[in-house]
């Protein structure tokens, strides 16, 4: 089929349909966009299948534009000779029942997304030009083609076309490469966390069509290796990530990269990784006397749990400031020699070491508290003053407020010569929150009468 005739201009809808050309009695398949006037192909997701019994020369002019699928099939042995700079989806050479010989018109161009070429026995596909050389291009990933006879022709672009074991390769084969492992290297691992963390590696040469790339982990060192994460796929030289799950916290992991192609797979050095651990639970600031005392749970997987201090406002969760109170295996500790009043603030975090290496558990899950060391008050009692009949005036001393606001302060009293007052006898108070000398007066007492009184104080802590 010749289209179009002189003069015309013609638009070749094919749609969805399946086009199949036959060789004649002749034996020649014929595909010709030629002819002087303008050809368009609407090629859609149409199927053109070229098929022949014979071992005839078979054309195909493509006349420059794009197609979606093309077949080239049969039993016959034949060559067929495609000219134009062509663009197609598919194109396929089917050697099930026969050798095939693909020739390019010289320096032109094929550019395919998919180039199939189905192996049987050992019949080859010859691919060569006319003259000088010819360009095979794919968008895309990679071809490997076992049994083939190459000459006068570039694979385009680098890396994307490889021949296999049985191969004849003449004279002008640029860009095409012998089927190989790809060439793989090992990067840290990053994005560590309690149980994931981000494997890292990069394949610098394919060697061929790589269809799975990933990590293989252990906590022991060296192959084998008792876990492996992975992606397939089709894939181009260049770095990678490989997501790596269910690990254990504060556990030591050995990685390394690898990849695999049709001729086998390669590995990267070596490296290793330290989860990091969960963070402490059940954190608590007791406050004491000139004391708070802390208590918590380790965290899973920590060898230690570090606990920092700062008065006045909570440590930075990224463990830059406050001072750290505490570092070692327990679950407890008093942080004492305290200034009652004080408001300390705590933060704690877990810690895991080994191979060198070290995590502490995340900045953002770091557990915290606070508490301010507290007494009861302080208080002297000085001699009685002013006494008279019925009256009399107590004093007392508060010498230290413990820490907290006085919320009372006064004098109690009783009749008699024996025994300490207390708050459930007489008493004489005020709400003044003050350290130092202070006086009650006290009325109502019986003439020639022995009392005994002293001061007393009261703030939170009682």
């Amino acid at each position: 089929r010749t289209i179009p005739g002189t003069g015309n201009t013609v638009t070749l809808n094919l749609g969805s349909s399946e086009v199949t050309i036959t060789g004649n009695a002749a034996g020649n398949i014929k595909w010709s966009m030629g002819g002087t006037g303008t050809t368009a192909v609407n090629a859609g997701t149409s199927n053109i299948i070229l098929t022949s019994g014979t071992a005839n020369a078979n054309t195909f002019t493509g006349g420059g534009l794009t197609y979606n699928n093309v077949t080239v099939q049969g039993a016959g042995a034949y060559a067929l000779t495609i000219s134009g700079n062509n663009t197609f989806n598919t194109f396929t050479v089917d050697r099930s029942v026969a050798a095939k010989t693909i020739t390019l018109t010289a320096v032109s161009t094929q550019t395919v997304s998919s180039f199939v070429c189905t192996t049987s026995a050992t019949r080859v596909l010859t691919v060569n030009s006319t003259a000088g050389t010819a360009t095979l291009t794919k968008t895309g990933g990679g071809v490997v083609i076992d049994y083939i006879s190459l000459a006068n022709n570039t694979g385009a672009p680098a890396g994307t076309w490889y021949y296999g074991a049985n191969n004849t390769i003449g004279a002008n084969v640029i860009d095409w490469n012998a089927l190989a492992v790809p060439t793989v290297t090992t990067q840290a691992v990053s994005v560590i966390e309690e149980n994931t963390a981000t494997g890292n590696g990069t394949i610098t040469a394919l060697g061929g069509i790589v269809t799975t790339r990933g990590v293989e982990y252990d906590t022991n060192t060296g192959a084998p290796y008792a876990f492996e994460a992975h992606t397939d796929g089709d894939f181009a030289t260049g770095a990678y990530t490989q997501a790596i799950a269910g690990l254990t916290e504060g556990e030591l992991y050995f990685v390394r990269a690898y990849a695999t192609n049709t001729s086998g797979t390669a590995y990267g050095a070596e490296v290793n990784f330290l989860t990091k651990p969960d963070e402490p639970s059940a954190f608590t600031a007791t406050p004491g006397d000139e004391k708070v005392d802390l208590s918590w749970t380790n965290g899973s997987g920590s060898q230690k749990t570090e606990v920092r201090a700062l008065i006045g406002a909570s440590p930075a969760a990224d463990r830059s400031d406050g001072a750290v109170v505490y570092f070692d295996v327990g679950t407890s500790y008093s942080h004492t020699l305290l200034t009652n009043g004080d408001h300390w603030y705590y933060r704690a975090w877990s810690y895991a070491t080994e191979g060198g290496l070290t995590q502490y558990s995340d900045d953002a899950t770091s557990v915290f508290d606070d508490a301010i060391p507290l007494a009861v008050p302080t208080v002297t009692t000085q001699a009685a003053s002013l006494v008279e009949e019925t009256t009399a005036t107590g004093n007392g001393t508060i010498t230290d407020k413990g820490g907290a606001v006085i919320t009372e302060r006064g004098i109690c009293y009783k009749a008699g010569s024996s025994g300490d007052p207390t708050t459930a006898d007489s008493t004489e108070f005020d709400a003044v929150d003050a350290l130092g000398a202070f006086a009650m007066n006290i009325a109502g007492l019986s003439e020639g009468t022995a009392y005994r009184f002293r001061g007393y104080a009261v703030n939170s802590e009682g």
